[in-house]
């Protein structure tokens, strides 16, 4: 399962690292600046933080958050019933657990 993005990491920290040796030839060279070896750190960088996401994506599989959650923090509660709403007559529904409003005009 993780073969196809431990190439992909591969890949682009080759291509990163190309990049930042091409760039480091061309500023001695005198043909170039500096950003092309940053871009190159900039893909060897991202490469990286993509191998750390799948690692974490790999390690969370199956879990939901009901397994890392404990009763009183995000324990389920009760859904409220809805009651008809007497502040006004059109038919509205109040939750039980707040109290009826009546639209302000604005």
């Amino acid at each position: 399962m993780l073969r196809r993005p431990a190439r992909s990491r591969q890949a682009g920290q080759f291509v990163g690292w190309a990049v930042v040796v091409l760039g480091v030839w061309m500023i001695f060279r005198g043909w170039g600046g500096i950003f092309i070896p940053l871009t190159g750190g900039f893909l060897i960088i991202n490469a990286k933080a993509e191998q750390m996401a799948v690692a974490a994506e790999a390690r969370l599989d199956g879990i939901t958050v009901d397994d890392v959650t404990w009763y009183g923090v995000a324990g389920r509660r009760p859904t409220p019933t809805p009651r008809p709403c007497s502040a006004s007559g059109a038919g509205w529904v109040c939750l039980a657990s707040s109290p009826c409003r009546t639209a302000r005009a604005s």
